[in-house]
């Protein structure tokens, strides 16, 4: 069993470079070494309403095709488990079918008795993924989860700052790629323009008067499209400004969080600190 108190995990955690360092951490901390036990991170599919191991599909084939048994429903899971996870709050046993559902997700169940219990990761409301908690060591159900739930916190903040980070990145990208576009379109229909005010000009020098209002037309057309696309191209940039504040003020959220989780760090290494000073004197008590 390791001995790494929650502190030291936190300050880990804080240099962990992704979300697979990071569950790495946790897993190595609650199992001990323990095959028997551990965490397993699922993703959500949202077209298939689904969770799905990363790592099984990490490890797949490089078309991106789903492995087998790498994938579970949510509208498989009971009710109340199902509940429980979209609200993200607490782990929910899934009950005496915990070996069918791991062996859904690719988790090796073994054999005998095996547990599998579940707790959505939610990030503004929405579910961003699940921790599977997987034992069949026979421990009681309070004393697994006395050491698996503030492990469990701990990933969740480190795994909010890599959802924030991505989604960051992802908003930068689409903002990039949707004024990539604009910006061709807009060139394209100016370019189209200018010839047709070329031909124009041409058919006018040659004298023919229903080409000078045909010409005029088109002009105006064109005017108003390209207004009409600058003022899209407009509307997407602010759209993307207003996603990328958003971020910016989640970003502030969990510095604040991150501040009190070390608040809360300190408090526990002064607690200990006091323990220990407390079983010194009992100790020259005894003596």
């Amino acid at each position: 069993m390791s001995v790494k108190s929650l502190p030291a995990l936190a300050a880990d955690l804080a240099l962990a470079p992704d979300a697979s360092a990071a569950l790495r951490l946790v897993h190595e901390e609650l199992s001990g070494g323990d095959r028997r036990t551990g965490f397993v991170l699922l993703t959500v599919d949202p077209r298939r309403n689904a969770l799905v191991n990363e790592q099984l599909v990490a490890d797949s084939a490089p078309d991106g095709a789903l492995p087998p048994y790498a994938l579970l429903a949510l509208d498989h899971l009971p009710p109340t488990v199902q509940y429980a996870v979209l609200a993200g709050q607490r782990f929910a046993d899934v009950g005496d079918q915990g070996s069918q559902y791991a062996r859904l997700l690719g988790v090796d169940a073994g054999v005998g008795d095996f547990r599998l219990l579940l707790k959505g990761v939610v990030f503004e409301g929405a579910l961003a993924a699940a921790l599977a908690l997987y034992d069949s060591s026979r421990r009681s159900s309070s004393r697994l989860l006395e050491r698996a739930v503030p492990l469990a916190t701990l990933f969740e903040l480190a795994y909010a700052r890599f959802y924030e980070r991505d989604a960051r990145f992802e908003a930068v990208s689409a903002l990039h790629d949707v004024t990539t576009r604009m910006r061709a379109e807009h060139a394209s229909a100016v370019a189209g323009l200018e010839r047709e005010v070329e031909r124009l000009r041409a058919a006018q020098r040659a004298g023919t008067s229903d080409v000078i209002h045909k010409l005029r037309d088109a002009v105006g057309a064109a005017e108003r499209r390209a207004i009409a696309a600058e003022q899209r191209l407009v509307a997407v940039e602010g759209q993307v400004v207003n996603a990328v504040d958003r971020l910016e003020r989640t970003h502030v959220q969990l510095h604040h969080q991150d501040a009190t989780l070390r608040a809360q760090t300190d408090l526990i290494r002064q607690l200990e600190a006091r323990l220990a000073e407390l079983g010194k004197v009992a100790e020259t008590a005894r003596s």
